[in-house]
């Protein structure tokens, strides 16, 4: 295409724009608010304790809010990247502890392949954070150290028996 003057500055410009755009660096992979990105960084932190080698490169994982039916996230593990979408809609509505519940609890999908344990304890608490929505055990969110089982039961690579305090 033949152009003159201002209009081959003008595409030029534009091209330089265009081009500067996937120049800009490493992407995010995680889209839709600062608040999810923390989540994310935290599992990520809790993986390097453990000496657990994950990626979480954009071109591994991608996590981000959208909308779901009738759930409040969804883990793709087989996609490349693996893509993780929480509901938007569901987490205005989440507490914080509810919403740290829900990405560790996708992250564990995605990058560990855990899948869901409906297992109960001695007097009915979830064995895991990785029971199912319908599931009718309960977890106590705000106790430290119930909030320290049950991270440590999601990263474990075989379940783990009730915490030692549990059975005094």
């Amino acid at each position: 295409i033949m152009v003159k003057g201002s209009q081959s500055i003008l595409l030029l410009f534009f091209w330089m724009v265009l081009t500067g755009i996937n120049c800009q660096g490493k992407k995010s992979n995680i889209r839709s608010g600062k608040e999810l990105e923390i989540l994310v960084a935290a599992f990520h932190n809790e993986c390097s304790k453990r000496g657990l080698d994950v990626d979480f490169s954009p071109e591994s994982l991608q996590v981000g809010l959208g909308r779901i039916e009738s759930k409040a996230g969804s883990c793709k593990p087989n996609s490349y990247p693996k893509t993780i979408t929480i509901d938007s809609l569901m987490w205005k509505a989440l507490s914080a502890q509810q919403k740290e519940m829900l990405v560790y609890h996708e992250l564990a999908h995605c990058v560990f392949n855990k899948k869901h344990n409906n297992d109960t304890l001695r007097f009915g608490e979830c064995k895991s954070w990785m029971r199912e929505n319908d599931s009718k055990c309960t977890i106590n969110m705000i106790n430290s150290e119930w909030r320290q089982y049950y991270i440590n039961e999601l990263f474990a690579a075989k379940a783990l028996p009730a915490p030692s305090w549990y059975n005094i």
